[in-house]
């Protein structure tokens, strides 16, 4: 999503960019993180941390982790 105004951002708790975050119908949050373990190649990807979090809650399977720690270029927050 667009966030021009940094709101969402900030009401999540955002830290860097990319940070993902996934929520059911209900806007319940399902799961925040990184999108997986290896953004500089795709080709080395062992945990896609998104896609699996997506895959269970289609399933309605646990997702685990709910939570990893996020990698990426920090946000640059407006005054």
């Amino acid at each position: 999503m667009r966030d021009d105004t940094q709101e969402v951002a900030r009401a999540y708790g955002a830290l860097v960019t990319p940070h993902a975050y996934l929520f059911d119908a209900q806007r319940r949050l399902l799961f925040q993180g990184r999108v997986d373990d290896h953004h500089e190649d795709p080709s080395r990807v062992r945990h896609p941390y998104l896609r699996q979090a997506i895959e269970s809650a289609l399933d309605h399977r646990p997702i685990e982790p709910k939570t990893t720690s996020v990698l990426g270029c920090s946000i640059k927050w407006r005054s």
